[in-house]
Formats: structure tokens, sequence, C-alpha cells
């Protein structure tokens, strides 16, 4: 039995999924002590072969599911394992090589990792070059990441209410027993948008505990075109979902944070009695604000 597995739900991901898998191939974590569950949630194309590509290399699972969403094939996968410890990746995030030893813990705590970022026009043909940005120190980071990242100290802690924020589900682990007895992701998050906040939301009240902030557990997202022209709508509809599921303060205010009509402080403000207190605001001169 593993002791620590990596859930990568995937739709129709094919190349990106590839360069991910050719990176746990040298893993600093020992190749036994780790499992690789991949979750096909109904893609068009041929995931199975990837995954058939690395069976004899990595111990890896490969599951066909219908198309449900992220939220339910996150689950299905989590269902396949007996691992302590759960990681959460996405099919187009390939780790840095001691990914999965970063994240492996005894302690019962939530870690969200560093997420990078890169470009590439032609996966196909760019695999190595694109796996050799784990040696390179040049790098970014998505607006909201870096903006996010600002409640957390060195040390990755934090005193703020609103840890939760940075649930990242393409770089994130946790016990698997402490996932299961908050129920998994919630299924009725069908589309792109607000299933990770709600899962660390949900979190954060049940154990009364911050999420950590690990910056030496890296990744990479390969970003990729995406269709803008739906994505306020999409957002609005995975808010409502997020919103009639609690109809909490934070959760009425969390639309104005997210299309940047309050700063990230100002969000503290409302919600923490102990706002003038708060270690990270006083660490903080300038406002942040998110945009879309």
């Amino acid at each position: 039995m593993s002791s620590i597995d990596v859930i990568i739900p995937v739709f129709n991901d094919y190349y990106p999924l590839r360069v991910s898998l050719l990176a746990y191939l040298d893993q600093t974590f020992d190749k036994n002590e780790f499992k690789i569950i991949v979750v096909d949630d109904g893609s068009t194309k041929d995931i199975k072969s990837v995954c058939k590509e690395f069976e004899n290399q990595l111990n890896l699972i490969y599951i066909r599911k219908k198309r449900e969403g992220r939220s339910a094939a996150r689950n299905v996968g989590v269902s396949h394992s007996m691992a302590k410890r759960i990681v959460f990746s996405d099919a187009d995030r390939f780790p840095a090589r001691d990914f999965i030893e970063k994240h492996n813990t005894f302690q019962k705590e939530f870690y969200i990792g560093d997420i990078r970022e890169i470009y590439s026009s032609k996966i196909s043909n760019n695999e190595k070059k694109i796996l050799n940005y784990r040696d390179k120190e040049i790098f970014r980071r998505v607006n909201y990441a870096t903006l996010i990242y600002n409640l957390f100290d060195d040390n990755g802690l934090t005193d703020s209410n609103l840890s939760w924020l940075a649930t990242f589900s393409g770089n994130m682990s946790l016990d698997r027993d402490e996932f299961e007895k908050i129920g998994g992701f919630d299924e009725n998050f069908k589309d792109w948008g607000f299933e990770h906040f709600e899962f660390g939301y949900r979190y954060f009240n049940y154990y009364g505990k911050p999420l950590i902030y690990k910056k030496d557990c890296i990744n990479w997202h390969i970003a990729h075109k995406r269709d803008l022209s739906n994505l306020k709508e999409k957002w609005l509809l995975s808010y409502k979902i997020f919103l009639e599921k609690y109809n909490s303060y934070e959760i009425r205010c969390l639309i104005d944070f997210m299309f940047g009509n309050i700063s990230l402080q100002s969000y503290e403000k409302l919600i923490n009695d102990n706002y003038y207190d708060l270690k990270w605001i006083k660490n903080t001169e300038k406002a942040l604000f998110h945009k879309l």
C-alpha cells in the first residue's frame, strides 16, 4: 500500500497529461511509496493510451467515468486510494522533482503548494523544453495566486480567516481521513468555478485551523487559451451554488472581492473582529485587489 497518492482528474488534456506523468518518473520520493490515480472524466480523446504508456514505469491507476465535473472526478479518485495522505494536482500541471517528498508529512495539515505557470503553444513538440523549467529560477504566477500568498508569512502560516481563498486544487494535500470526514468535494459543482474554495471554506470551519502555504511544494501550470466569453457567467452560476449552501456573511462578501469591488484587506475587515491585530495586515502596505 502506498503512503501517499496523487489524484489527477483529466478531461481531454492528452499532451499535458503526458508531460505531467513524465515529471513523476524522476521524483526524489520512492516510486514504490506513491501511487498516481488518473480519473478520466468522460474525455473524447484517448486518455487511456497515455496512461498505458506509463503503466510499467509508475504505480498508476486509470479510471474512466462519465462526464460529471472535476469535483466528482476527484472524489472517485480518493475512493480508489488507501493512502494516508492525498495530493491533488491537475492534468495540465507538472511537478518539481521533490513535489511528493515536500507534500508528504506525518502532521495532519492542509498544505497549499506554490503554483507557477509557463506557456507553450506546441506541447507535443516541446516536452523536454517544458520539463526543463524545473531547473530554472525564472517563472511567473497568475495574479490571483500572487495576491493570495500575501496572507501567509515566510513560514507559510497565517492568522487570517481567509486562508481558504488559497485552496488551489491543482496543488494541495491533506490526510485522507480529514478529507473523507468533511465529505470530499461537493459534486453539485459541475463546472469550473468555486468548488475548490467551497471545500477549503468547509475545511476551515469544520477543523478550525487555517491552511498552510508550502512554498517548496511546486508545480507548473501549462497555460492554455481559455474561452473567456462566458467565464463570468460560469463563475456566477458556481458562486450561486456556494451562496445557497451557506448564505453566510463571508460568502455574501466573496463576490465583491472576486470582482475587484473590495480589497483583500477590506474583505478581512468585514469578517474578522481581530482585524487590527492581524500580522498579515500589519505586514501588507498596499491594498490588494483581484481583477477577473
